[in-house]
């Protein structure tokens, strides 16, 4: 059974209501069970409908928009597999390659094309270029990928993705790549005329989460990152990267709530994200608000009742079942916890009866004030180290005990060895008399066992007494031992003298 059902096995603490709290509180649950079961039908038959309906659209629509991506990238992607496929190219001609490529980029739909050879040297066409692409991370995933979609680079006007296909030669030897940059302004203008849902919104972005193709292309050419939008939860993207599938759900960016459609294009590692607001979606909802207010309202009632019923629990509590002194749980509160376990069998029920030796002493030699002190310091101890796992209570003076269900006997030492500790640390502290100590008694009830719990107790307080009547005997064999062995060095220093008087006369 867990924790917080034996805390509340523990805890009896009673609240003191009126027939006034009585007719708040069955008011309160009344207006706000109408209110819910009302509200609850009406959410079924208007909001859920509506984000249903929604959702569906967003459904087609995305689709729609993967599809369109993915036949212009795989059109682009052909295109360069079939220019790879002639022997100007894969014969890797250097001369040869340019002759064939010169101006035939815009004809194809690219800015420009370029050829890397096997160890990382890109030749570009049009600018009569050579650049070392080796060290470069874009030649290691040119290596790691059949084809690949690298993510955006910019110029001074333009974001630009690069489209690459192996070169084979005749033998089937890998002997480069043919790559083809394209203007992501042309994957913006793919969607130009498509018709968004409400406010509705879509983005690309890579597995890094830049953006490759926006509404706002703005976003591609600052180079920003969607990961990086501020006040925005976007766990929803997250997993779909993570585990290579489709999502759909709420994301939350710039603050905004999104009804969302994230579709992941394992080809190219891209995510496409098609989005309408919430708030748009619900905007015609306007018969709900006086079910809101209907159970604002309720709230409000709920929270006066809470606030009554927590001061008299206060007041209550305070009265009845806190010791004043301690600050600990009262006699009385005991003698509750007791009655409400007595029927229980489900459980090991553990009783330590503990108490201070020597305590009649520091009151009759430093006076009560000093006394009280002592009470507090064992007390704070007490609770402490049992609170957490067991009920504790002062039954009168400075006797307490402690309650404690399904504990295993080492816990019990431990946690009385830790009271102690704590005890004397305080005692150092605060200056208070160091010899003070503790005695305890412990009795158990096993599970499944309905003895009387008032016998549990009187056998715990009978062994703190026979454990401190033990202390006090040992105690006093240790006293007579170290009296014995003053004696015997008394004599035989007497002898010693004796023998030196002798030896002179």
């Amino acid at each position: 059974m867990g924790k917080n059902v034996k805390k509340k096995l523990l805890s009896n603490k009673g609240l003191n209501l009126t027939w006034v709290d009585y007719v708040m509180l069955v008011g309160t649950v009344a207006i706000l069970v109408i209110g819910m079961i009302l509200f609850s039908f009406a959410m079924k038959s208007s909001k859920e409908n509506q984000m249903q309906m929604v959702g569906e659209a967003l459904d087609t629509l995305a689709m729609n928009h993967k599809s369109q991506m993915e036949s212009f990238i795989e059109e682009n992607m052909e295109t360069l597999e079939l220019l790879a496929t002639f022997p100007e190219i894969y014969e890797m001609d250097r001369e040869a390659q340019r002759a064939f490529l010169k101006g035939r980029a815009p004809k194809a739909g690219f800015t420009h094309f370029f050829v890397v050879d096997m160890e990382g040297q890109g030749y570009y066409i049009d600018e009569d270029l050579v650049r070392d692409h080796s060290q470069e991370l874009f030649f290691q995933w040119l290596t790691e990928n059949e084809t690949y979609v690298t993510s955006p680079f910019y110029t001074e006007d333009k974001a630009i993705s690069t489209l690459s296909v192996p070169i084979y030669d005749k033998e089937r030897n890998k002997v480069g790549y043919l790559c083809g940059a394209l203007n992501l302004m042309q994957i913006r203008s793919l969607f130009s005329g498509n018709q968004f849902i409400l406010d509705g919104e879509w983005f690309l972005v890579n597995a890094q989460g830049q953006y490759m193709a926006h509404r706002d292309m703005s976003k591609v050419t600052k180079q920003e990152n969607v990961f990086s939008e501020k006040n925005s939860e976007l766990s929803l993207i997250h997993k779909a990267i993570m585990d290579k599938e489709d999502q759909q759900g709420i994301i939350t960016l710039k603050g905004k709530t999104w009804l969302s459609r994230v579709l992941y294009m394992e080809d190219y590692q891209l995510v496409l994200v098609v989005s309408c607001k919430e708030d748009a979606i619900l905007k015609d909802l306007t018969r709900l608000d006086v079910l809101r207010m209907l159970h604002t309202l309720g709230m409000v009632l709920l929270f006066m009742l809470l606030l009554r019923l927590v001061y008299c629990w206060k007041k209550s509590d305070k009265k009845n079942y806190t010791d004043t002194l301690t600050k600990c749980n009262s006699r009385a509160y005991y003698e509750r916890v007791l009655e409400k376990l007595e029927r229980n069998s489900e459980h090991r029920i553990s009783v330590i009866y503990m108490d201070l030796n020597n305590f009649k002493e520091v009151n009759d030699t430093f006076g009560h004030e000093q006394g009280d002190k002592v009470l507090i310091a064992f007390a704070k101890s007490l609770m402490e180290a049992f609170k957490k796992h067991g009920f504790v209570a002062r039954l009168g003076g400075d006797e307490f005990v402690c309650i404690m269900l399904d504990a295993q006997e080492e816990q019990i030492n431990r946690l009385i060895k830790l009271v102690h500790e704590k005890l004397q640390a305080r005692i150092a502290k605060e200056g208070l008399p160091a010899f003070v100590t503790t005695s305890y008694g412990v009795a158990h009830r096993e599970k499944s066992y309905l003895g009387k719990l008032s016998d549990v107790t009187v056998e715990a307080d009978k062994k703190m007494y026979e454990y401190k009547e033990a202390l006090r005997r040992t105690c006093l064999e240790a006293a007579r031992e170290e009296a014995k062995t003053v004696e015997i060095e008394a004599l035989d220093s007497s002898g010693e003298i004796l023998e030196e008087g002798n030896i002179e006369e």
